[in-house]
This record gives structure tokens, C-alpha cells and sequence, in this order.
């Protein structure tokens, strides 16, 4: 699918095999597929297409089975913008004595994270690599509309806090996936392979606010059919998760995972 009715438009999605799609005009040999809730702009060469049958306005609005898939770019490189949460005067979440804070550990794994894909051939755009970067959470969003023509996930690393009791990973995935999708899919890996690490597991979080997702990074990345995935690996506030966070061999182990997760999560999403 592209966004306008040319062969080198951008991509913003493709059809699978024997897809039902709804076609409100064909022109110049284009057909463009009724809009949806998520927008305009779908064009699918005509050539592509057998016409099953024709529809009625008398039936009432029609459903569209098909939405893009949430990938800005089907290019055949994995691009991974990496999202180390926080920084700057926003140090995130703390343990009680201050000496943990998601600040310094997120951007210690992300950058763990960054070598492992690098290494396996990925490209890693890194939403920061200092300390003294990432307070605007807006940031985010610029850095995906930068490279949403090219980014097939957006992965941002967090560490978590509530009360020092609570323990635990959870991944917080896109709402859209709730039923199954891109984001479940690696939510469910990442927290896997948590688990081999002997971290407790929570739940996979599919949160939905009054536009959408919720937490804004996965709502800024839906908007613009990127998938997006918060990664709270564990409770930094809590005595015994801190055990998972508390030298640079357990940090290197945390990225692992999360690499490890990427990378099956690439053998099952088209990139």
C-alpha cells in the first residue's frame, strides 16, 4: 500500500494474500480503499486486485477488515529506534537511598542494547546517548517523525517504582494489540526471556486513554504506524529486584534479553 496513487510513494502498509479490502475509487489504474479511523491516504495498484463484488450504500457503512500494518517502512533493513526513558533534569524513577535511578541504569542498558543490534547488522537510532539529554518527553515524538520512513520498532527501556513492595518486569504494549499483534507478540518474548533471568513476571499492559494508548510513546509511535514497547524490567525501588540491576554484568543480561526478544520478534513482522 502506498500513500498516494504512485510506485514511489511511501509505503505505509501491505496486503496479505486473499485480504478483503473496500475500494471507494479507481483511477489511472490505482484503487484507493476507504478511509478508516487511522486516516487517508491507502492506494493499492489495481493490478493487485480481483473485484469480489459491488457494494451498496443502501447496506449501510461497510467494515475495512485491512489497516496497515504498523510499520512506516517495509524496506528489508530492521531499524530500531532505542529509547533509553529519562535523563536530563528527569532522573525517572529512584530506590529509597538514591543510589539507583532509571536516569544512569536506563541509558547503561540501552547502550548494552544498542552494541548487540549494531552487531547483528540492525540500525539503531538512539533517542539519546548522554545523561544530560531526554527531560522533553516530546523528544520522543520528534525522533519518530524523523525516521518514521525507515523505523520498524520503537523500544523504550524503563525501570520501574510504586510502594518497595512491588516486584516484577512488565512490558507495556500498544492497545491496538490487545487481541494479538506486532507489540504482543515481543511484549510476550521480552517478558520470556525476563523470566529465564529469574526476574518475577507481572503482565503484558495494554492501556487505553481517551486518544488511543495511553502512555504517549506507544501513542505518538500508533500514530504513525510504528510499534512501540515499554520495557519495566524491574521494581528499582524494591530490596530484592535490585538485585537484577546491581552490577554491569546484570545490566549486560538485561539488554541480552531484550535483544534476544528483537531479534525473534524480526522473524515474525515483515521490516
Amino acid at each position: 500500500m502506498r500513500a498516494s496513487a504512485s510506485s514511489t510513494a511511501k509505503k505505509v502498509g501491505q496486503l496479505s494474500a486473499n485480504a478483503e479490502v473496500v475500494v471507494d475509487s479507481l483511477a489511472n489504474g490505482w484503487a484507493h480503499l476507504m478511509d478508516t479511523s487511522k486516516g487517508t491516504g491507502r492506494y493499492v495498484s489495481a493490478n493487485y486486485l480481483v473485484r469480489v463484488r459491488d457494494y451498496s450504500a443502501s447496506e449501510g457503512e461497510p467494515d475495512d477488515p485491512v489497516e496497515p500494518p504498523r510499520t512506516s517502512q517495509i524496506d528489508g533493513r530492521m531499524t530500531v529506534i532505542i529509547d533509553p526513558g529519562h535523563g536530563g533534569s528527569d532522573v525517572g524513577a529512584t530506590s529509597v537511598d538514591k543510589v539507583y535511578d532509571e536516569k544512569h541504569i536506563n541509558l547503561s542498558v540501552a547502550k548494552y542494547l544498542q552494541s548487540y543490534l549494531e552487531s547483528a547488522g540492525v540500525n539503531v537510532i538512539m533517542v539519546r546517548d548522554t545523561l544530560e539529554e531526554g527531560s522533553d518527553l516530546t523528544l520522543r515524538g520528534k525522533v519518530m517523525e524523523r525516521y518514521q520512513d525507515t523505523a520498524d520498532l520503537f523500544f523504550s527501556v524503563h525501570h520501574n517504582a510504586a510502594n518497595t513492595a512491588a516486584r516484577g518486569a512488565e512490558a507495556l504494549a500498544q492497545v491496538a494489540d490487545k487481541n494479538g499483534g506486532p507489540t504482543k507478540i515481543l511484549a510476550e518474548k521480552l517478558l520470556e526471556e525476563y523470566r529465564a533471568l529469574g526476574v518475577p513476571i507481572r503482565s503484558v499492559v495494554f492501556r487505553e486513554g481517551s486518544h488511543g494508548d495511553y502512555y504517549y510513546t506507544n501513542r505518538a509511535a500508533a500514530s504513525l504506524y510504528i510499534p512501540a514497547l515499554t520495557s519495566e524490567f524491574c521494581f528499582i525501588d524494591n530490596a530484592e529486584d535490585q538485585q537484577f540491576i546491581d552490577s554491569e554484568e546484570d545490566l549486560q543480561a538485561e539488554a541480552r534479553a531484550q535483544y534476544n526478544a528483537i531479534m525473534y520478534y524480526f522473524t515474525q513482522v515483515e521490516y
